[in-house]
């Protein structure tokens, strides 16, 4: 068993609000893809008064990017057991497989876990210092075949 433990820094937290804001710019722009045009089609061949509808999804569009600096939830523990990753946050604790990792970003002070479906949970960052059970070996020996290096910046 891994398990990190504790409040994460504030440069993890903005390595954390860096990756939601991009997740965050992709939903939008799904939503803005989907959603606009049956509006569009609907005002110019039905009726202008659907025009009025796309402030309606503009608005939707930007909830969902400003989303991440609103509701900013951090993990508090992270745990890995069994192969599953536990994740404890504000709002309850979620799981996922480790065979859901994508990849694992080493930030320096800590790793941030990407995972495939990336929209089940987003916020899995575990702070190096904060490891309070195993090792920072075991954890790379876990998951050496899908740690990325980075600088952090």
């Amino acid at each position: 068993m891994i398990e990190f433990k504790g409040e994460i820094s504030k440069r993890s937290k903005k390595i954390l609000l860096k990756k939601q804001m991009g997740y965050s710019v992709f939903a939008m722009m799904m939503f803005l893809a989907i959603t606009v045009p049956p509006i569009v089609l609907l005002a110019v061949y039905i009726n202008l008064f659907y025009i009025y509808f796309l402030f309606l999804i503009v608005f939707g569009g930007l909830a969902l990017l400003l989303n991440p600096l609103y509701s900013v939830n951090p993990p508090s523990q992270v745990e890995i057991e069994d192969g599953v990753i536990y994740i404890t946050c504000r709002y309850g604790v979620k799981s996922r497989d480790i065979i859901d990792v994508k990849k694992v970003i080493d930030y320096g002070e800590s790793y941030y876990i990407a995972f495939h479906f990336a929209h089940l949970h987003l916020s899995c960052i575990c702070q190096k210092d904060l490891i309070v059970q195993g090792t920072i070996e075991e954890f790379e020996e876990l998951f050496k075949l899908y740690i990325v290096r980075k600088d952090g910046k």
